[in-house]
């Protein structure tokens, strides 16, 4: 199962599902698919370093897919620290 489909399956627990993707053409492939399904779910081309969103947006972050083999352990931190310090409400671990 891939990140996006694995997305939809939080929206269908109940989840408000909003994905981001440095990869034009994975976020492309996600809005065809929430087409199709008729799902609620957003996604935003848009670097995980430097979201586009308020402090304390979403009271949890997943990381889905497997990012560690796309970004340094630098970036990986960056990317942590910025989703789990800032845009989670609470400062909530992922």
């Amino acid at each position: 199962m891939n990140k996006d489909l694995n997305s939809f399956a939080l929206e269908e627990l109940g989840f408000k599902v909003i994905g981001v993707d440095i990869k034009k053409d994975a976020i492309q492939k996600a809005k065809e698919i929430t087409k199709e399904r008729g799902s609620k779910a957003k996604f935003y081309f848009m670097d995980v370093k430097r979201l586009e969103f308020e402090d304390d947006s979403f009271d949890l972050v997943a990381l889905l897919g497997s990012p560690l083999p796309h970004s340094s352990v630098y970036d990986f931190d960056e990317i942590i620290r910025e989703a789990s310090k800032r845009v989670a409400k609470n400062n909530k671990p992922l």
